[in-house]
């Protein structure tokens, strides 16, 4: 997943920050599994008010199955950023820790 991080994204957290964390984060939740189900992305509204075509955000439904409470449910989103030149660009995930897990 790290490759589909934007440069930002990546400065924001370090490779070894991303790549350690997520692990531990399971670990300590005990987590056994997850479901995860995108919604429709929005495009944020330029200041003329047309939809910017070059970011987006994606609601998704996750529910986390963990030995230690049991099943929970968390909405939460990821940004997207187009990154690149015409037929060279691909989305990239603008991603924060709060992603995952508030806080």
């Amino acid at each position: 997943m790290w490759d589909l991080l934007t440069d930002e994204a990546k400065a924001r957290v370090g490779e070894e920050g991303f790549i350690a964390r997520l692990p531990r984060i399971a670990e300590e939740m005990t987590l056994r599994s997850l479901e995860a189900k995108p919604g429709s992305a929005t495009f944020p509204k330029r200041p003329n008010g047309s939809p910017d075509p070059a970011r987006a955000t994606v609601p998704i439904a996750v529910t986390f199955r963990t030995e230690r409470v049991g099943d929970f449910a968390r909405e939460t989103s990821l940004r997207l950023v187009l990154v690149g030149e015409k037929d060279k660009a691909v989305w990239r995930i603008d991603w924060t820790p709060e992603a995952i897990l508030p806080r």
